[in-house]
């Protein structure tokens, strides 16, 4: 989302994992492996993926996994894959290690995160399920810490320990709205001293810029990652009877959409340059779509109107499949962020999009996706061949494809599992006043 590696700079490194940016977010959001085309499209319209089962008593992770662990169930077999992998933590820890981290830098962190906002969204699908949700986010927020610590470099090694901002809005935005989640889904205190500190970092910081977006590094600028901040803040205040982080949720809203926002399409930009804020790239659909899901639980109002701005100038209906492009009408190059391009639609922007249908009520166009999935799923199989100096399966050069994931990356599974699971975090769906948006609950 973020990143744009076609930078000349080494920077570019930087962001093949941003959301978006790493292709196994990306065309792996849509790379189904062990589908059958017809068994999965019964399995969408029967709830086995956007709708949840039926609820009944004494549910647990375990009940929810039997519900949905038909072979051809995408939310079970997310469900099974990350309860396993959580039951074996030293075995994911390698898995990110060796696989989402060697295919981008924040591939250390979004693995983990991302697959606490999945289990915060089953924690709030049924109350019953919150117990063993908590558990597990406290599970990943403990494996996603040590890398946040290695970038961010607080003083002696405790985030606890910042007293001010140093640029890495990225990470630690991302690590915050992980702590809010936990006490989203009912857990306990042992985050409280570490979140309130990042809290204070974050907000202070946001007071200083009055409305202009963080540092996503101490030399780079993406407006995308203001927002997870935001969130994080927001969802602070709504757990703690507070109203702190109203004004800076309101100030930036309204910065973005005057000083951050393409006249032509009425999308953010997405990249901008740090000393001017000037634009380095226009709106692309990699960053939409997780943009829209989060932006949901802030204005919901607004997400609307930013996703229809995002169909009416991305949306591609190319009769076999229809998706979202990475760039306005389908133009522009495949990269790092986009991932695969089909007839210009754009895997991860339609895999983002995906959640972004579905966090803006948009229930048509979300089945439509799941139900081409075996479609996409045939297309970047055939485009999977073997590199002749690894000897691993890659889709377009650009993404590494591993058979035993739903997606073909553990990356992508877990920002699949997020996007089928997507809930409302925020009580009003808006900061700070009600709101008569409609977002599914």
């Amino acid at each position: 989302m973020n990143g744009m590696h076609a930078d000349s700079s080494n920077q570019g490194t930087m962001f093949s994992a941003r959301v978006v940016n790493t292709v196994s977010v990306v065309a792996s959001l849509w790379v189904c492996v062990s589908l059958e085309p017809e068994a999965f499209g019964e399995a969408n319209r029967a709830g086995g993926l956007g709708t949840p089962p039926t609820a009944t008593a004494g549910r647990s992770l375990g009940t929810e996994l039997q519900a949905n662990a038909a072979p051809n169930a995408v939310r079970g077999r997310l469900l099974g894959q990350f309860e396993g992998l959580l039951n074996d933590r030293a075995k994911l820890q390698k898995l990110v290690q060796t696989q989402s981290a060697k295919q981008a830098p924040e591939g250390d962190i979004f693995p983990y995160l991302l697959a606490a906002h999945a289990y915060t969204n089953l924690a709030l699908e049924d109350a019953e399920l919150k117990p063993q949700a908590a558990k597990r986010i406290a599970q990943l927020i403990d494996l996603a810490t040590p890398a946040v610590i290695r970038k961010v470099r607080p003083p002696g090694g405790k985030l606890e320990n910042m007293g001010e901002f140093n640029g890495h809005g990225t990470y630690l935005g991302q690590l915050n709205l992980a702590l809010a989640c936990y006490r989203l889904a009912g857990g306990d205190n042992r985050y409280e001293q570490l979140h309130k500190a990042l809290s204070s970092v974050l907000h202070e910081e946001l007071v200083r810029l009055s409305g202009k977006p963080l540092r996503s590094y101490p030399d780079l600028l993406w407006p995308f990652d203001t927002v997870p901040a935001l969130l994080s803040l927001h969802l602070r205040d709504q757990q703690t009877g507070k109203a702190g982080a109203r004004g800076v949720i309101r100030d930036h809203l309204k910065w973005i959409q005057q000083n951050g926002t393409d006249s032509a399409t009425g999308l953010p930009y997405s990249r901008l340059n740090l000393a001017t804020l000037r634009p380095i790239r226009g709106p692309r659909g990699c960053e939409l779509g997780w943009r829209i899901c989060l932006l949901a639980n802030l204005d919901a109002p607004y997400a609307r109107r930013m996703y229809d701005s995002f169909v009416k100038a991305f949306w591609l209906d190319r009769k076999v499949i229809s998706g979202f492009a990475e760039w306005p009408g389908g133009r522009g190059k495949a990269d790092l962020d986009s991932g695969p391009i089909v007839q210009g639609i754009g895997m991860s922007a339609t895999g983002f999009g995906l959640g972004a249908a579905r966090a803006t009520g948009d229930s048509r166009r979300f089945q439509q996706l799941l139900d081409q999935l075996p479609t996409v799923k045939a297309m970047l199989s055939a485009m999977a061949v073997k590199d002749a100096r690894t000897g691993q399966l890659t889709v377009a050069r650009l993404m590494t494809y591993h058979p035993e994931y739903v997606t073909g990356s553990l990356l992508g599974d877990a920002g699949l599992f997020y996007c089928i699971t997507w809930r409302r975090w925020s009580k009003t769906g808006s900061a700070g006043r009600h709101t008569h948006g409609s977002v599914p609950r």
